[in-house]
């Protein structure tokens, strides 16, 4: 039994959740995805809300101060969620190294012939068997 996964836990975690999904951690990976989803959404939503007040700064001069407020808190939020995405996409990364994962059984597999005494009622002897 192992907790361990090497490597390719860290190397999944390169699409957020993935490589908490694959060391067993389903609720965790199913969070970190989940936000990193909801995070990027809110980055389009938001520099989209932005980028249509400044059309609008241009279209209506006299409303510009409000567009402008507008747009300023759309950015602040937009950066945010960058900020949040980035932390977020790091922290995937360090629990991906760092956290066990549940526990499994390695089972090797032999990949040279093996030479075993065989007996039984009617004959003894020497088997030889070699597995793919």
């Amino acid at each position: 039994l192992t907790s361990s996964y090497g490597a390719k836990g860290f190397f999944m975690s390169l699409i957020p959740g993935v490589g908490q999904l694959y060391k067993g951690s389903k609720m965790k990976g199913a969070c970190i995805m989940g936000g990193e989803i909801l995070l990027i959404g809110g980055i389009i939503a938001t520099e989209s809300l932005r980028s249509s007040y400044v059309k609008k700064m241009n279209e209506q001069p006299k409303f510009f101060q409000t567009y402008n407020t507008k747009a300023d808190n759309c950015e602040n939020a937009r950066n945010i969620c960058i900020g949040a995405a980035a932390a977020l996409y790091v922290y995937n990364l360090i629990d991906a190294i760092v956290a066990p994962g549940a526990k499994r059984v390695i089972v090797k597999k032999n990949r040279y012939p093996v030479i075993q005494p065989v007996s039984n009622r009617d004959m003894s002897g020497v088997s030889l068997s070699w597995r793919f």
